[in-house]
C-alpha cells in the first residue's frame, strides 16, 4: 500500500500543503532474467535496434541500476559502442484486432554511448533516478558494427524471468509467466517510430523465447501531489507516469480515518494528471492511495 497524503485548508482562502517526510530507502529489484544465461544471442544485425518489454513488480519505480548482457566480436576494431535506451510503450498498436501491443514511443533515459569490449560482457549501467511507469522497453543499439566478421555484437538470450509482475498464473503444466512474454520488439526503420515490430524466436518448444538478460533495481516512489488555487477552485496534479493510484479525500484524520475516492476522474495533459475540485468551507485532507 503506498499513499501520500496532503491537506488543504479553505476555510481562510489559504492552501496549505502537507506531505509526508521522505525516508531513505535502499533498491529493490523489480525485474530479474539473469537466473539462466543460454549463452545464445538472436541473429539480429546490429545496425538495428531491438529489446524487450518487461513488467516490473512491487511499486519502487525509480530505476538506480539497470544489469544486461551481451555478446561481441570486435577484434582490435576502432568506433565501435552501444547505447540503452528505455521507452514507455505510448506509441500505436501494433497488433491488428481486439489484442493490444502498443509500440517503443516516448524516450525516457539513454545510457549514451559506452565502449563495447569482446566476448560475454555483464554489464551494470547507473541509472539516474529515472521514474518509470508499470511495465516498459529497454532497448540496445550498436555503434560502427554491421554483422561482417569482426563487427559482431547482440545481447545475451535468459529465461525465464523470476522477478516480475506476473502476466499469467501457474498450471498444472506450466509454471507461472513471469516479467516479459516471450516476444521481443525490433525497430525496422531507425527513423520510424511506427516501424517497431513484434517478433519471436520461434514456436517450437526447444526453440528460445525472446527474452533478455537483464536486471532493474528501483527506489520505492511516493508520486508528490501538487495543489494551486484557481479561481473558487483547487487544482490538484501528479505524474500519469504511474499507474494504479486514486486520489481519496477525508474531513479530517481523526481515526478510523474515512477515506473516500474524489468523484472527478483525472485528465491527462502532457503526462501529468489533473482534477479539479471545488473549494469547500473547512478542511479537506487528498491522498494519493495504491491498493
Amino acid at each position: 500500500m503506498h499513499t501520500t497524503p496532503l491537506s488543504l485548508a479553505t476555510a481562510a482562502g489559504l492552501l496549505a500543503l502537507f506531505v509526508g517526510t521522505p525516508t531513505l530507502a535502499q533498491s529493490q529489484v523489480v525485474f530479474d532474467n539473469s537466473a539462466n544465461l543460454l549463452n545464445k544471442t538472436p541473429d539480429i544485425l546490429p545496425t538495428q535496434e531491438y529489446g524487450d518489454e518487461i513488467f516490473l513488480a512491487g511499486r519502487a519505480r525509480l530505476v538506480t541500476e539497470f544489469d544486461f548482457a551481451y555478446f561481441a566480436s570486435v577484434g582490435t576494431t576502432a568506433g565501435v559502442s552501444y547505447a540503452v535506451r528505455f521507452y514507455v510503450n505510448d506509441g500505436t498498436d501494433a497488433l491488428p484486432g481486439a489484442a493490444t501491443a502498443l509500440r517503443p514511443k516516448s524516450l525516457l533515459w539513454d545510457s549514451g554511448l559506452q565502449d563495447i569490449n569482446n566476448g560475454v560482457n555483464k554489464v551494470a549501467l547507473t541509472v539516474p533516478n529515472i521514474l518509470v511507469p508499470d511495465h516498459f522497453t529497454w532497448t540496445i543499439t550498436f555503434q560502427g558494427l554491421n554483422g561482417t566478421s569482426g563487427k559482431q555484437a547482440a545481447l545475451e538470450l535468459a529465461d525465464p524471468a523470476t522477478v516480475g509482475a506476473v502476466l499469467a498464473p501457474a498450471t498444472a503444466t506450466e509454471p507461472a509467466l513471469i516479467g516479459s512474454y516471450d516476444d521481443f520488439w525490433k525497430k525496422e526503420v531507425a527513423a520510424d517510430a511506427d516501424s517497431w515490430t513484434l517478433y519471436t524466436l520461434g514456436s517450437a518448444p526447444t526453440d528460445p523465447k525472446g527474452n533478455f538478460f537483464a536486471v532493474v533495481k528501483a527506489l520505492p516512489y511516493d508520486p508528490p501531489v501538487q495543489i494551486t488555487r484557481a479561481g473558487s477552485n483547487v487544482v490538484l496534479s501528479w505524474p500519469a507516469i504511474l499507474s494504479g493510484y486514486v486520489l481519496e479525500a477525508s474531513a479530517d484524520l481523526k481515526s478510523p480515518i474515512s477515506w473516500l475516492p474524489v468523484a472527478t476522474p483525472p485528465v491527462n495533459v502532457g503526462g501529468i494528471n489533473y482534477v479539479t475540485n471545488a473549494v469547500v468551507p473547512g478542511v479537506q485532507f487528498y491522498r494519493l492511495h495504491h491498493p
